[in-house]
């Protein structure tokens, strides 16, 4: 009765990120001590590694005497296998996202939990982890929570036979078993000389599907609470046990905040469990700039904190996403405050206020103006002139040169995410010089941003705890101006190679090449060392060299298409004719073939070759194709994306005579569905391509599918690429209803053939007609004589 309290934490732990730059470890820490920021980001927290132990446990012990916790994220499989035994035993499927897999997931295997018990021990005795976030299968909502469930194993099956998520004997009771298992082992070490005690300093954060989708309705979230409720009153661990949600608004009934509906049901239902609400602010794939293509960007200003009282009864939290550190724990420290914040009222106004805040749309005085959050950041952080100029950095501007569109100040190599794949989104010289108009227009934000470090820099009062950060930012901001210039010099040089002004096009590259060396010598010495851009930089003049050998293959491309329109019919008769002899697609075929598989190796193939006696040269990291791939009977491509160099040797190749199979993300990798890639598409035998989520079914009765039926392993995912208009090829699969959409796919190339699938991974028992069809496909590829 004596006094009030203005100031107290409603969430106790609090993961934020977007810190200012700090010269050392312990400075970092000793900052969010001071700023009440109690959990960060573990360095290579998404790699939890033994390998550098001790460095981790220096760290979590300096963390730790200053009331800040390092987190690590461990995905749930713990990098094993479902084993009948360890550490050599048969492998088996059960649970998993998409396809079976034999993934570390099974609830059942004594064996398993053992392991992974013995596993998560070793870790905690070397590093003294302060918080361990373990992620399960990564799938959200109810739905996929339930087809996870169903691809239970027999044991599971009979041990939970529910196929309820929220049965008692069925996903619930069996995660709860596992969660406690993974606490015995957590919650046993004790280090007394080091006063740990892994019961009280380790916070764990279980993440299990149904992880929650604000968007779904009130059914799906009662059966959510349901869930998580059940696994809660199983569990015997409870302190220091979270649960993680994601971002989830209000009820659509009676709008009630979802997060405190959980809080209060995992006290009434359960045994007291806090909620984790991992709340993402919005990041690249919510923010864009649409001119004149679409790309991500990352805005280094987000309002959406400003709404964290939405998510009262908390008991951790993540903002993950673009927002200053500071902003962060403004908002996740007291939801009740006298401050500004947002509150909406009903579902509807939550779901628009999220998406406003989350995609840069909405951008509130009260955080972004002189006088709001930005202002006294500022100020807190490098003095009270230098603020006056730096907001600069935080507030796009729409700039006319641009579309109208808004920009920002770029630092470092940001902006060349956004180059790269500019030229060879398009093949028309106009939308390249419309890209170099940008280019130069971003290059103008940037001398803006500049020129505004610099007066902060000049200001007799700016702080010199942050000096440094402010100088790091500075020579940021010149080394990405120079990368723009050069970024609008290869796009005129890639407008003028198609226009074939090859002299002009040289000093074009020539000045671009110059610009990047201008760069790479600013990061050097600004750091003492390249190494963050280096890498990107040379990527980007590696383009520039491509960029020839793109125009010439664009150039051949064009005529092959005229060509390939001439002879379809020709050339789809004569390969329906040799596909009609079963032998050919016979697995014997493989016997003593060489076969390369250009990339990623964890798709199966490898071992599905093997069994048939074909020799396997993995070439996992592999940038180029080296002389020796060419010699193989058959190049599978799993690469996620293509260089013009690697492009031009596969097609020398085939010209040859060789064979390739193609994986159908290598070419479209989280590619927009705007982006015109119809000549690779064309090279694949195709006129274009886009996405397809659904059904997929057998196109055609030939040797590569006679006698297969159709069955789960067709599934395929909304982000899987497929084929139109195939011209001259042999569907094999398409994406019904519509046989133009192309899954699956044979077709000639020159002397050569190419296979095309819209994913090579295959099932653990090599059975499934997905297998079945890829197998016969490399059979014929690799076995031509």
């Amino acid at each position: 009765p004596s006094f009030s309290c203005h100031d107290w934490p409603d969430i106790p732990y609090r993961w934020l990120g977007g810190f200012p730059g700090f010269d050392s470890f312990e400075a970092l820490i000793d900052w969010c001590m001071e700023h009440k920021i109690s959990v960060i980001s573990a360095p290579d927290y998404y790699r939890w590694r033994m390998d550098d132990a001790e460095v981790q446990l220096e760290h979590n012990r300096y963390a730790r005497a200053h009331g800040v916790r390092l987190l690590n994220l461990l995905f749930g499989d713990l990098r094993l296998k479902n084993r009948r035994s360890y550490p050599d035993g048969e492998t088996y499927v059960c649970l998993d996202e998409g396809a079976p897999s034999t993934r570390g997931f099974c609830v059942t295997n004594a064996a398993l939990l053992k392991e992974k018990q013995r596993v998560l021990r070793e870790f905690v005795e070397a590093t003294e982890p302060g918080v361990l976030y373990i992620h399960f299968v990564d799938e959200d909502d109810i739905k996929d929570a339930t087809e996870i469930w169903s691809n239970r194993c027999p044991d599971c099956r009979k041990a939970y036979p529910s196929d309820l998520v929220e049965a008692e004997d069925g996903k619930a009771g069996a995660q709860a078993k596992a969660f406690d298992a993974m606490c015995d082992a957590i919650f046993s070490v004790k280090h007394p000389e080091a006063d740990y005690e892994a019961a009280r300093d380790c916070l764990v954060i279980f993440v299990s599907a149904p992880y929650t989708l604000w968007s779904e309705g009130d059914e799906a979230w009662d059966r959510e609470v349901a869930y998580h409720s059940t696994v809660s009153r199983l569990m015997r661990h409870v302190d220091n046990v979270h649960f993680c949600i994601r971002e989830n608004g209000l009820r659509r009934d009676n709008h009630r905040k979802r997060c405190l509906e959980l809080s209060e049901a995992l006290k009434e239902r359960g045994k007291g469990h806090e909620v984790m609400m991992y709340f993402r602010l919005g990041d690249r794939r919510d923010t864009s700039v649409a001119w004149p293509r679409r790309f991500n960007v990352q805005w280094p200003l987000l309002a959406s904190p400003s709404m964290t009282i939405s998510f009262e009864g908390a008991g951790s939290i993540l903002m993950a996403g673009t927002a200053p550190a500071l902003l962060k724990v403004e908002y996740s420290w007291n939801l009740h405050g006298d401050g500004f914040y947002l509150d909406p009222a009903t579902e509807d106004e939550w779901r628009d206020t999220y998406l406003g805040l989350s995609g840069g749309h909405l951008r509130p005085p009260e955080v972004f103006g002189d006088d709001g959050f930005l202002g006294r950041m500022l100020t807190h952080l490098y003095g009270p002139t230098a603020a006056g100029y730096l907001g600069v950095l935080y507030r796009p501007q729409a700039v006319e040169a641009a579309g109208g569109d808004e920009l920002l100040p770029a630092a470092w190599h940001r902006c060349l995410s956004v180059a790269r794949p500019a030229w060879f989104a398009t093949t028309d010289p106009a939308q390249l010089r419309e890209w170099k108009t940008l280019f130069e227009a971003w290059r103008d934000v940037n001398q803006q941003g500049i020129t505004a470090v610099e007066a902060a820099l000049a200001a007799p009062d700016v702080n010199p705890r942050h000096r440094a950060d402010l100088e790091r930012t500075h020579a940021g901001l010149q080394a990405a101006q120079q990368l723009q210039e050069a970024a609008a010099r290869a796009s005129l040089a890639y407008a003028l190679l198609l226009e074939d002004d090859a002299a002009a096009a040289e000093r074009e590259m020539e000045a671009a090449k110059e610009r990047c060396a201008a760069a790479r010598e600013v990061a050097l010495q600004a750091t003492g060392s390249a190494d963050s851009v280096s890498a990107e930089i040379k990527a980007m003049m590696d383009h520039y060299d491509a960029l020839v050998l793109s125009a010439r293959q664009i150039i051949e491309t064009r005529e092959r298409l005229a060509q390939a329109r001439e002879h379809a019919e020709e050339n789809r008769a004569a390969l329906e004719h040799e596909l009609s002899d079963p032998s050919v697609a016979d697995p014997s075929r493989l016997q003593g073939k060489t076969v390369v598989l250009f990339g990623d190796g964890r798709s199966g193939l490898e071992e599905m070759l093997k069994k048939h006696g074909a020799q396997v040269v993995p070439m996992q990291g592999a940038a180029e194709l080296p002389d020796e791939a060419l010699q193989a009977d058959l190049i599978v491509v799993l690469v996620k994306s293509l260089s013009a160099a690697a492009l031009g040797r596969l097609q020398q190749y085939l010209e040859d005579g060789g064979a390739v199979l193609v994986g159908g993300a290598t070419p479209f990798y989280l590619v927009s569905r705007d982006v015109d890639l119809s000549d690779i598409a064309l090279w694949l035998g195709a006129q274009r391509y886009g996405n397809h989520g659904g059904q997929v079914s057998f196109a055609a009765d030939n040797a590569l599918t006679h006698d297969l039926e159709p069955d789960d392993s067709l599934e395929a995912r909304g982000s899987a690429a497929a084929l139109y208009e195939p011209l001259g090829a042999v569907p094999l699969l398409f994406g019904a209803p519509n046989p133009n959409c192309v899954m699956a796919m044979v077709h000639r190339f020159g002397e050569g053939r190419v296979g095309y699938m819209w994913t090579l991974r295959v099932s653990e028992d090599l059975k499934t007609a997905r297998s079945q069809v890829l197998l016969r496909m490399m059979s014929w590829l690799a076995g031509r004589e």
